[in-house]
């Protein structure tokens, strides 16, 4: 999931890039991306954040019990950073709403933080270190283009 994280990140870049200069399908490329990323976080949280493979999470699973996940901090996680994703694709693209939907995804990313930074430094696992490298990206992100 990390590979496909990355490869989505750098084609949502180009697709600014592209929209920023006036390029036809920029703006196409940019809103694909972003909510492709918005997507993997609200529906893959559980996956991305415990480094597991999503064929190993379909395996000899009913879609009944697909539906009843459990709501736990992966799932907090995944979204505040989905709505952090999708309040920066609504400053790009200057739609209404975008800065009510960043300051509450600031707002939980930097509480995370707080809550990732404290089991880290009680547990000492890369497990936390790695969710804290996302959360300060995305949150300094969304508070960039909130105050932006």
């Amino acid at each position: 999931m990390k590979k496909a994280e990355i490869i989505i990140a750098l084609i949502s870049f180009f697709g600014l890039m592209l929209f920023s200069n006036g390029i036809p399908f920029g703006s196409f490329i940019l809103i694909l991306s972003l909510s492709l990323i918005a997507i993997l976080y609200v529906y893959f949280n559980e996956e991305i954040f415990n480094n597991k493979e999503i064929s190993e999470s379909f395996k000899n699973i009913r879609i009944s019990k697909l539906r009843q996940r459990k709501f736990n901090w992966s799932t907090l996680l995944g979204y505040s950073i989905s709505s952090a994703c999708m309040g920066i694709l609504f400053v790009i693209m200057n739609w209404p709403g975008s800065s009510a939907m960043l300051l509450i995804s600031s707002i939980s990313l930097v509480l995370n933080l707080f809550f990732a930074i404290n089991k880290y430094y009680k547990n000492k696992n890369n497990y936390h270190l790695e969710i804290m490298n996302r959360l300060i990206i995305y949150a300094f992100l969304s508070v960039f283009f909130l105050l932006s």
